[in-house]
């Protein structure tokens, strides 16, 4: 207790706030504060026999932003405060950072198809797509029927004319309008001739144009299923972002580069993840959502969202101090070096974390 200001913190109990923010920080299903800094800051406290009253502040009915939450601690109504606290060169003028407790990375998450790689809506709009063209072709034998009918040497009815171009046309094996076409063809007017050419041309062309038309809309299809797979799949998408968090400042920083289009969206008591999801839900234009990949550890939307593959490295996380405490946060930064050389925090990790890697600093 030598390095820590006696009379300051001795005099009244520090206020640590705790904001909500699993697993950093959140009530078990027993009621009690539990999470991953809690753990680091109670060892804290234990270990330095602080005087301290804890300040619970839940999600729910949360107004406040965290850059507003931090303000308050800049104005006093906090002395420590920490729930997933990501370091910034503005907030580092106002407050004191601790030793980093994470690492503080983001990640975009989009609307996972719900037939895999190739969408319900996507399969429709290609059957439409089909269907029209089928309705075409078969109007186009029509017109090809009635003209075979009238120039062909052989009497055949038009039912059986029209059958056999709609066939040939739809890329039946052989030319089938007349089979005795073959060997009499010296009796086959230039017209009929040239009937049979332009059918046997558009039955060649309609299946290169189906086969070509099918496989780049699976292949696009299967490519817009993954949109956040590079860097240069960021240009141009509608993002949504929680504003007053760190996340709006590394996302602006890239906007230059990429064309991608931010949609600020503000705190209405409830989870980072939920609240996010719901604005995608009521917005189809939105294509992505960004948050730290900590938040998805308690998300419960697993079958309706994806992580995509880029992965935005927004820098630490930190318990955030009142300036006029120096001497306790040097105090903070020694108790979390003394932790991470033990392998308290490490161990911490591989507690609270699916991806301890993601997020643990040691």
């Amino acid at each position: 207790m030598d390095i820590v200001d006696q009379p300051l913190v001795k005099s009244l109990p520090l206020k640590i706030g705790l904001i909500e923010t699993p697993p950093y920080i959140y009530k078990n299903s027993m009621g009690d504060i539990d999470g991953f800094e809690y753990d680091i800051i109670k060892h804290i406290v234990d270990t330095n026999e602080l005087n301290v009253e804890y300040i619970y502040i839940p999600i729910d009915d949360r107004d406040l932003t965290y850059n507003e939450m931090i303000k308050l601690l800049e104005e006093g109504t906090y002395d420590i405060l920490l729930g997933n606290i990501s370091q910034t060169y503005e907030r580092s003028k106002r407050i004191i950072f601790s030793s980093p407790t994470a690492l503080d990375i983001g990640s975009f998450f989009y609307r996972k198809s719900s037939l895999g790689g190739f969408g319900g809506s996507q399969i429709s709009g290609l059957g439409m797509n089909i269907l029209k063209i089928v309705i075409f072709l078969i109007f186009i034998s029509f017109l090809f029927s009635i003209a075979h009918y009238y120039n062909t040497p052989n009497i055949i009815s038009f039912k059986e004319s029209w059958w056999r171009a709609t066939a040939t046309i739809f890329g039946e094996p052989g030319f089938v309008l007349n089979p005795n076409l073959n060997s009499k063809l010296n009796n086959v007017s230039y017209l009929g001739l040239i009937i049979r050419l332009l059918i046997i041309l558009i039955s060649v062309f309609t299946g290169i144009f189906l086969t070509s038309y099918i496989t780049s809309t699976t292949v696009s299809s299967a490519i817009a299923d993954k949109p956040f797979t590079t860097m240069d799949d960021i240009y141009g998408k509608n993002v949504v972002v929680m504003n007053g968090q760190s996340e709006v400042d590394l996302l602006k920083s890239y906007q230059g580069l990429t064309g991608m289009k931010l949609i600020y969206l503000e705190g209405n008591g409830e989870s980072t993840f939920d609240s996010l999801t719901q604005e995608m839900e009521k917005n189809p234009k939105i294509d992505a959502f960004f948050m730290s990949l900590s938040d998805e550890e308690y998300r419960s939307k697993k079958e309706t969202y994806v992580k995509g593959k880029v992965v935005l490295e927004k820098g630490f996380t930190s318990m955030v101090i009142n300036k006029k405490h120096v001497k306790l946060s040097q105090m903070i930064n020694i108790s979390i070096y003394k932790m991470r050389k033990n392998r308290f925090i490490s161990e911490l990790c591989s507690k609270y974390f699916t991806n301890p890697s993601h997020v643990c600093v040691q």
